[in-house]
């Protein structure tokens, strides 16, 4: 045995040896462990998400001991990513780009196959531009249109391709053009380990030539871009996208394109048409163009234009709207629905903003692409109307139509016939047509029957036909409105005439009927049907309350009547909400709980209705009164009686009464209110009254007065207050503050007018007439140069009417000069002297320094006046010249809203207000007083109607107009028509300032 020292140095450089050899062992056997694995993969690839574990032993002796150690390391392979392909264009900026929709990406030299292998191409070029920068950074957006000369970028994302971070490695793609011209490129990978390939090829819209590296387009040319992934079994993927793309016009009826519309491209920046350029990004090109015709810019390039077809090749981005001029027989914008339209030949059609003249917005690099859908017009000369010989049918029943056709042109119109579409469930009865009461050969009928095609022959010219026949309600018919439709058709289409019939339930046994009534009651046993005058009991039973408003769930509202009354019918089965509106309760009342269940939800303003088909449900609501809100104070101090009464809320009357003790008197002339005598008391033997009449707003009193000697006992007080435009209410002496629950119900209450109306009258909407004249309108001019303003007036030369902008509401006008006494004066109106005999002679002030000189009934023409004025001195020397133009406004031709003066609030309670400012052909401001006519759409009605109709619910709106007060306009001083709330004997004074019909809400959604 050595030394403890030489033992230690011993064993450390024993391991020093032992490590040597175990690391050369882990190298050799690492070594052939990685020549085994490359082997492996080259015969078979492993498949995804296979565990791979590497074990590593090392064995090696210490003194004769053999030591064997492992570790192992798992791993597991990834599942291969399926490639993408993608077209992209440049953009110079990411402005009006959405968020992510451009990218900075490193593009390298893309490479093409042009027979001899893949060589190089040059740098894509923009068209007019310079040539972009490659191998660089290039900002570029995801593309589906592109126009002729663009430079078409591709894009391929296969991570499987990241075989080494150190080499640039690429991949081969196939882009066709419409499958006549094909070219093969190659994409280099824009970083390390990216997996993102991406390459650029130019195009031309010269002939398509296979392999000369340049894709060769034309208008409407489909690219194709194709690329193989080999991470999973060869499969091509794909990316389409389109070049030079055309708008088509068509006819929303047909389908078919409509050319010879001229379309206008208005930029919205200047309000002007829009610069535009030619595919070579250089050469100007129209920017109105009529569709279906060729069109060349400036360059000499011709645009070859297909039918219906129009094209804007290159604009700027920014915003844009379409102007279109169809054709005498067509109408734009389409009011078709973009779902109908997707249904005719020739679809799919890109219907989207822009289409019905919306402004659309366009990013940069990107054409436009919008088709246009027409209605068709009336068909020249000819009108179609239609009627119903009933209004109500039920299943069973037949319903005789009337179809009148109208040539209002001098020539005839051939071959014509009528196309006629039948509701759903109604079917044409065999030898029912008549035409002029002769028999009509049955028209031809589609296969579900509901289509009929009548053959008229030849209209004559200032003539008209009558179509009559019968159709049966079959019991396919669905219960509500069936509308039926009619065109003339012949070359082109008339207007559309429609007729609606009802069609009924037998017995209502699907839907349901909702009654109720809202009323004042004292007690909830009061009840709520009402007295009876058999039992005597017409003092206890509740009042039924007037203008209350009843909602349900789905927006539908009710407004009470007289009794209170209010009723819902045709509503579906199920569970119905029915509640208040509390802000048009009564002032003064408030809801009274008077059943507890689940049905109220714990508000009583509020109830559940279970309705069932074919029933009558009820539901009620009670109200009580709100106490007055009054506070008492009653204090005694030896001989001195103080009573304080106050209320945060008016109150009409208000007495009160102080009952004293047997005995006790008080000293006259004691009495005060509020520290002054109050001599109005009254005083008798044991109480004292005082009446305080009216209080108003959050009022208090004080009233105090003395005894003739201390009171023994307890004084008694009453109370008597009557709240405005409410019964008197007794307070008993304790009472001496309302309830809690009451108290919110103290503060005043600013309730605008409800308004209620009923439902809308059937047919086209109504039409209001104005009388010649508006009582109480004042239209002559009265000037104010009075005595009184002449003696007060400095001296000066100044013409004083009419003053620029003055708009007369008569032919004639008056005008006033003011100048000195010698002065001569001369007045030209369109430059002829004005007659001398409306010269009414002059006024001097008593300084005799100043003239007023006056015309009166100066003729004006229609439409602009020039009046010239021209004063001069004693020597003829020109003291002022001036000339004023005086618009004499005819009839309106136009109207704006004008939206200063109108309240446009629909919160179901406030009637809207419309302001109309009505413009002559001119567009100037009509004259006050002018009157005519205005026309509001169904379902909506004006506040006339439906004030008349809550007068009259049986008779107000017969004929569609009220019988007391005709809906009209009339014209003010700033010509502005305002539709509002009339509210009592004012309204036909202040139509001077302003003439109104109110909109409400939609009367179908109201009951009464």
């Amino acid at each position: 045995m050595g030394t403890p020292g030489a033992h230690a140095k011993a064993s450390h450089a024993f391991s020093f040896s032992a490590r040597a050899s175990i690391a050369r062992r882990l190298l050799a056997n690492g070594v052939a462990a990685l020549a085994s694995l490359t082997a492996c993969t080259v015969l078979a690839a492993t498949p995804p998400s296979t565990p791979i574990t590497n074990t590593a032993s090392a064995s090696y002796g210490i003194s004769g001991t053999p030591i064997t150690v492992s570790g192992s390391v798992t791993v597991n392979t990834m599942a291969s990513t399926p490639a993408t392909i993608g077209f992209l264009q440049y953009v110079s900026s990411v402005a009006g780009i959405p968020a992510a929709g451009a990218a900075s990406q490193n593009v390298s030299v893309t490479q093409c196959n042009a027979g001899a292998g893949f060589k190089p191409l040059p740098a894509p070029r923009l068209p007019g531009g310079p040539a972009l920068t490659v191998p660089g950074e290039l900002l570029l957006a995801p593309a589906s249109l592109y126009a002729s000369g663009d430079p078409v970028f591709v894009r391929v994302t296969d991570y499987g391709r990241n075989l080494d971070p150190l080499v640039a490695e690429t991949v081969v793609v196939t882009v066709s053009s419409n499958g006549v011209d094909t070219e093969s490129l190659r994409l280099t990978k824009t970083g390390p380990s990216t997996g993102v390939f991406i390459g650029a090829i130019a195009s031309s819209s010269g002939a398509a030539r296979s392999g000369n590296c340049v894709l060769n387009v034309g208008s409407n040319y489909k690219l194709l871009a194709t690329y193989m992934d080999q991470s999973a079994n060869s499969v091509a993927i794909t990316a389409d996208a389109l070049v030079d793309p055309l708008g088509v016009v068509f006819d929303a009826s047909t389908g078919l394109p409509v050319s010879g519309v001229q379309i206008t491209l208005i930029s919205m920046a200047t309000g002007q048409p829009a610069a535009v350029l030619g595919n070579d990004g250089t050469s100007f090109y129209p920017s109105t163009v009529t569709t279906g015709a060729s069109v060349t810019d400036s360059g000499g390039t011709v645009y070859a234009i297909g039918p219906g077809r129009y094209q804007f090749p290159r604009i700027a981005s920014g915003s844009y709207r379409l102007a279109v001029t169809p054709p005498a027989n067509y109408v734009f914008a389409s009011l078709a629905a973009t779902p109908a339209l997707q249904t005719l030949p020739g679809t799919p059609f890109f219907i989207v903003t822009g289409s019905r003249g919306e402004v659309f917005q366009v990013l940069p690099g990107s054409p436009i692409e919008i088709d246009v859908p027409l209605d068709p017009g009336p068909l020249a000369g000819v009108q179609i109307s239609k009627n119903a010989g009933k209004a109500v049918v039920a299943i069973g029943e037949f319903v005789p139509y009337t179809v009148t056709v109208s040539n209002g042109d001098k020539n005839p119109v051939a071959a014509l016939r009528i196309a006629d579409r039948l509701p759903l469930g109604f079917r044409y009865q065999t030898g029912s047509a008549r035409l002029d009461k002769a028999v009509l050969a049955d028209p031809i009928i589609s296969a579900d029957g509901r289509d009929l095609e009548f053959r008229l022959g030849t209209l004559p010219g200032n003539a008209s036909l009558s179509l009559r026949y019968v159709a049966a309600v079959n019991a396919g018919a669905r219960a509500g409105q069936a509308e039926n439709t009619a065109q003339a058709i012949g070359g082109a289409s008339s207007n559309i005439a429609r007729a609606r019939v009802l069609v009924s339930e037998d017995l209502n046994r699907s839907r349901a009927i909702l009654v109720g009534r809202v009323t004042q009651v004292g007690t909830c046993d009061s009840k709520q049907d009402g007295p009876s005058e058999e039992k005597g009991d017409a003092a206890s039973a509740p009042l039924g309350l007037k203008g209350v408003r009843v909602l349900l769930q789905d927006g539908t509202y009710i407004v009470t009547d007289q009794e209170g009354r209010w009723h819902a019918d045709n509503l579906r089965p199920g569970t119905q909400v029915v509640q208040l509106d509390e802000t048009s309760l009564p002032k003064g009342f408030e809801l009274q709980a008077c059943e507890q269940n689940s049905r109220t939800g714990g508000r009583n303003f509020s109830q559940f209705v279970n309705l069932r088909g074919g029933t009558l449900w009820r539901a009620d609501f009670r109200l009580k009164r709100v106490a007055s809100c009054l506070n008492e104070q009653l204090q005694v101090q030896g001989k001195v009686v103080s009573l304080r009464l106050a209320a945060p809320v008016p109150n009409q009357a208000l007495s009160a009464t102080v009952m004293l003790p047997d005995g006790v008197k008080v000293v006259q002339g004691s009495v005060m209110l509020d520290a002054n005598p109050f001599a109005q008391a009254e005083l008798a033997d044991g109480f004292l009254v005082a009446r305080l009449g009216a209080q108003t707003g959050n009022w208090q009193r004080l009233l105090k007065f003395e005894l003739e000697s201390a009171p023994v006992g307890n004084l008694g007080l009453l109370v008597q207050v009557q709240p405005i435009d409410q019964p008197a209410q007794s307070l008993l002496p304790l009472q001496l503050k309302a309830p809690a629950t009451q108290a919110a119900q103290c503060a005043p209450m600013a309730l605008p007018a409800q308004l209620a109306v009923g439902p809308a009258p059937k047919g086209p909407a109504p039409v209001s007439k104005a009388s010649g004249a508006v009582s109480g309108l004042q239209l002559v001019e009265k000037l104010p140069y009075d005595d009184q303003w002449i003696a007060a007036a400095t001296p000066g030369t100044e013409w004083l009417h009419p003053q620029t902008g003055f708009v007369p509401a008569l032919p004639v006008i008056k005008v006033a000069v003011k100048h000195a006494p010698r002065h001569q004066v001369e007045l030209k109106i369109n430059g002829a002297l004005v007659n001398p005999l409306r010269y009414e002679g002059n006024v001097m002030n008593p300084a005799g320094t100043l003239v007023l000189s006056n015309w009166s009934a100066v003729d004006l023409r229609d439409g602009a006046n020039l009046m010239e004025l021209t004063v001069r001195d004693p020597q003829g020397q020109t003291v002022l010249h001036e000339s004023r133009t005086i618009h004499y406004a005819s009839g309106p031709v136009s109207a704006v809203l004008d939206l200063k003066r109108s309240q446009l609030v629909a919160d179901g309670r406030t009637p809207a207000v419309i302001a109309v400012r009505m413009l002559d052909k001119d567009g100037q401001p009509v004259r006050r007083g002018a009157g005519g006519v205005f026309q509001i759409a169904a379902p909506y009605l004006s506040q006339d109607q439906a004030d008349a109709m809550q007068r009259e619910p049986l008779t107000g709106n017969l004929g569609g107009n009220p019988p007391r007060r005709p809906a009209r306009w009339c014209s003010t001083s700033t010509s502005a028509t305002t539709a509002r709330k009339r509210s009592g004997p004012g309204s036909r004074r202040n139509c001077a300032n302003g003439c109104w019909s109110a909109l409400p809400k939609e009367p179908r959604a109201s009951r009464r």
